[in-house]
Order: C-alpha cells, then structure tokens, then sequence
C-alpha cells in the first residue's frame, strides 16, 4: 500500500476533531500548564536570582544561578510532554478505546523506553558526528589547499546534504513513540527498528509531508505572532504572549499526534492487535 498523504492529513484531523475534549485535557496539563507557569515565571526568577545578594550588573553571576533553573524547567517540561504526547497517541488508536487515566499511565510507563531510545540514538548520533566531522574537515582541507572556491562549493553542498539527511533520518524515526504507545513494544532496540522499517517503503513521502506540515506551520505562527506581537508588546502583556505561544503548542501538539496516529494506522496496517508479542 503506497502511503497517502492526504488520507494521513484528513484521518489525523479527523482524530483530533472526534478525540477533542479528551485530548485538549491531556495537552493542556502536559503541554500548556507547564509552558505557560514556566513562561509567566521566568521573569521572576530573573529577578529573584539578580536580587540574591548578588551585584545586579554582573550578569554573568546572574546567569550561573538562573541556568540551572532553566535547565531544571525545561528537563520537567520535556518530560511531561513526552507522557502527554504518547498518552494522546494512545488515546487516538482507532481499537484501542482507552480512557484518560489509562492514556497517562501508559505514558508514564512509556518513559524508561523513550529514555533507552534516547541514549541509543544520542550514541549513534555521536559516533556519526565524529566520523562525518572527521571526512568532511579532510575533504574540505584537501580542497582548499587547491583552491578555495571549491572548499567553499563544496561545503555549501556538504551542508545541505547533511541537513536534508537530518531530516530523513527524523522521517525514518518519527514512528518511535505510536510503537510504543500504541503497540505496546518495550524494547528500545526493537522500538528503533520497528520504526525504521515501517517507514522505509514511504520514506521520501513522509519526508515530503512532515517538510509540509513544518512550512505550514512556520507561516501560520510567524502570521498570528507577527500581529500579536505588536499587539501584545505595545500593551505591556509580555506574559500575554507567552500564554498565547503555549496555547499554540498545545493546538500543535494536539494535531501533530493525531497525525502521528493516523500514519502509523497507514504504514502498520494493523487491525488494532497490540504486536508486543511479536517485536518485543
């Protein structure tokens, strides 16, 4: 079955329109909350840090204890919006009939899985880095000891060959979380290769249709916060906006899952069955 991105696009809306409610309860707790308080506060841990018996124009001193907290934020928002986005997936299989409560424990226990995938892909990710580093600085210093429009022809080239790869290996991958939310697989190896291999036959599609869905979006956001912007800066309302922008992402990534869903629904063929037993 040739992979239909319009049929991904409508089944995935589609999803989100007959899941609203309960999705816009899950999104809003793990994605908006989270966003919206960490926004709203940041301006006052700012100043709580440049006033801790420290000398307000060292912002250097400043930085050291501010960094922390937004490491701290951002470690605690990411993690909540991994059990949110798995938990609607979940919620969004078209046999599985689960309610909340079962969506986010799913997501909860989802976690030590997503965490292996990660460390195994943080590895593969710098073993490339190297190996790539190392060729391509060789190849470019070779060209430029003959000359230097070519060295910088080719890196041009180099770059964007590299960025479009990026990009495929993030289509090839984007299965990850409906494998684990969904199929119930909880081996972190086999969650990577189920990916890997459930989009291959479709992989430039779905490359296509994500780089879709990524322009369509940079549009809608730099319209509405292009207007906004000005709107809500020339009020005063700073902490407006960033409630605006949390807003958004909850919408996005409401959508983004149903989309997720309803590729995973195209690509597995599956009639609903949990496949743990077969891929881990």
């Amino acid at each position: 079955m040739q992979f239909d991105l319009g049929l991904a696009w409508s089944d995935g809306v589609g999803k989100v329109r007959d899941n609203f409610q309960l999705l816009a309860i899950v999104a809003g707790v793990f994605m908006f909350l989270p966003s919206a308080i960490f926004t709203i506060a940041a301006p006052d841990l700012m100043a709580a840090a440049s006033g801790a018996g420290m000398n307000p124009q060292d912002p250097t001193a400043i930085l050291k204890l501010f960094t922390p907290m937004v490491i701290i934020g951002y470690l605690v928002m990411t993690i909540l919006s991994t059990v949110g986005y798995t938990a609607m997936i979940a919620l969004m299989h078209h046999d599985q009939k689960l309610t909340v409560g079962e969506a986010i424990t799913r997501g909860f226990r989802a976690l030590p899985t997503l965490l292996g995938v990660f460390v195994l892909f943080f590895i593969a990710y710098i073993l490339a880095a190297v190996v790539v580093g190392v060729v391509v600085g060789l190849l470019v210093a070779g060209l430029g000891a003959i000359s230097g429009a070519l060295a910088g022809i080719v890196t041009f080239v180099l770059v964007v060959g590299l960025f479009v790869a990026i990009l495929w290996v993030f289509a090839r991958l984007s299965m990850i979380m409906p494998v684990v939310a969904i199929e119930g697989v909880t081996n972190p190896v086999t969650v990577l290769k189920r990916s890997w291999s459930m989009t291959g036959p479709a992989q430039w599609r779905l490359l296509g249709f994500y780089v879709l869905l990524f322009v369509a979006y940079m549009v809608i956001a730099l319209l509405v916060f292009g207007l906004l912007g000005v709107v809500v800066s020339a009020a005063g309302g700073i902490a407006i906006l960033g409630i605006l922008s949390s807003l958004l992402g909850m919408v996005v990534a409401m959508f983004f899952s149903g989309i997720l869903a309803a590729v995973h629904r195209q690509l597995s063929g599956s009639s609903g069955e949990s496949l743990t037993d077969t891929f881990g």
